[in-house]
């Protein structure tokens, strides 16, 4: 994000860059007079999941054995884009209309809308809009994946209904090619960073939204990568569902 840190009394500004990167236990804040000079600032932690006992444990998310019923599972997948009925599509709707917004998990005070793009129009200049239904988090009801894109910056919400409120389950953000996420149709989402060699995270979801480290590989699991590997979900243009509207 580019900040303006000091604005004088005729109009011009000197800015500045905040780069957040976020994982599983929070952001970690970088910042620099140029987005290429940003340097470690520090960290913020993310709440905690609110049933520990929906946590993975630490061993079984090291492990890159793949058991033979979830290569089954994997083999075959099955695209999660079933209707919501009740309540929870007229959130996503909602969401969807601009008509509400959701709470950043990481960072306090901050809401999140489908307009985030003008907030920071230098960098999603002429950006992209998509959304897609896939179920992350194994309740048979698909979450809202939103995606905002412009050349290497792009922005990905994942959002879901929890307590019959929309709450934002993970965020992720990039300006840098080093930097790509994205999730499969079958619901495994995935971050991949190349900056001093190559590394893969897929994560899943408690039912209440915490993101949960599930797998991690590198450049030498090849075969295990391609073995999660699954399809693109559907996804569908905002721009021609908000102009049908």
């Amino acid at each position: 994000m580019k900040y303006p840190e000091q604005v004088s009394s005729d109009g011009t500004a000197v800015f500045s860059w905040y780069i957040l990167e976020y994982n599983t236990d929070g952001i970690d804040v970088y910042y620099g007079e140029s987005a290429d000079e940003a340097q470690f600032l520090y960290h913020a932690s993310r709440e905690s999941a609110k049933d520990p006992q929906d946590q993975i444990p630490q061993d079984e998310q090291e492990s890159t054995q793949i058991p033979l019923d979830e290569q089954e599972m994997i083999q075959n997948p099955q695209t999660q884009t079933e209707e919501l009925t009740g309540d929870g599509d007229l959130l996503y709707e909602a969401f969807l209309k601009n008509e509400t917004s959701v709470i950043n998990p990481y960072v306090e005070g901050m809401n999140l809308t489908v307009m985030d793009d003008k907030n920071d129009a230098s960098e999603f200049e002429d950006a992209k809009k998509a959304y897609a239904y896939v179920d992350v988090n194994s309740d048979d009801n698909p979450e809202l994946i939103f995606k905002i894109s412009s050349g290497t910056s792009e922005l990905m919400y994942i959002l879901g209904i929890y307590d019959n409120e929309l709450i934002c389950f993970d965020v992720f953000e990039t300006h840098t090619p080093n930097i790509s996420f994205g999730v499969y149709d079958y619901g495994l989402v995935w971050k991949i960073q190349d900056y001093d060699g190559f590394e893969m995270t897929c994560y899943t979801y408690t039912a209440d939204g915490q993101p949960v480290r599930d797998r991690r590989f590198t450049e030498d699991n090849g075969a295990d990568i391609a073995a999660y590997e699954g399809e693109e979900p559907q996804w569908i243009d905002w721009q021609a569902t908000a102009e049908g509207n």
